[in-house]
């Protein structure tokens, strides 16, 4: 028994490193767990510091934004973000000089416009079926 208790203790957190470090290739391993924002635009410190500006509720919302100004990525996403991840957004999303994409965690692109108007993009998502079932269990937890 002390054995396995020994074993588990230096197992569980090279998983949790694992699962935390994984180098982010495509849209879709976000899928299921966060909800995305897309923004394709030159004017990066501007959205940057709307997200800077939303940080918690961007957290509660599990949203991770993407800001793509030509061949350049900024973003909140912790883990590596790997060098095809860029060209496949280009190849995936079609984009204007300045368009704003939300995307859900079921992977559908939930909403696009030319801007970001952050607290429509909040209310937009409040009214996902699957944030009123976050919402409703964090209640249900306090």
């Amino acid at each position: 028994m002390k054995f396995l208790t020994f074993l588990l203790t230096f197992m569980l957190p090279l998983d949790v490193f694992a699962t935390n470090h994984t180098e982010l290739n495509a849209l879709e391993q976000l899928q299921w767990q966060n909800r995305v924002i897309l923004v394709f635009s030159d004017r990066v410190e501007h959205y940057q510091q709307i997200f800077n500006n939303a940080e918690s509720q961007v957290k509660d919302r599990d949203i991770a934004w993407f800001i793509i100004d030509g061949k350049q990525l900024t973003s909140n996403y912790m883990g590596q973000i790997s060098d095809s991840f860029l060209p496949q957004l280009h190849h995936q999303f079609t984009s204007s000089n300045e368009e704003v994409l939300l995307i859900g965690k079921d992977g559908g692109v939930k909403q696009r416009g030319k801007a970001l108007p952050i607290n429509e993009i909040f209310d937009e998502i409040d009214e996902m079926p699957m944030r009123i079932r976050e919402m409703q269990e964090t209640a249900d937890h306090n």
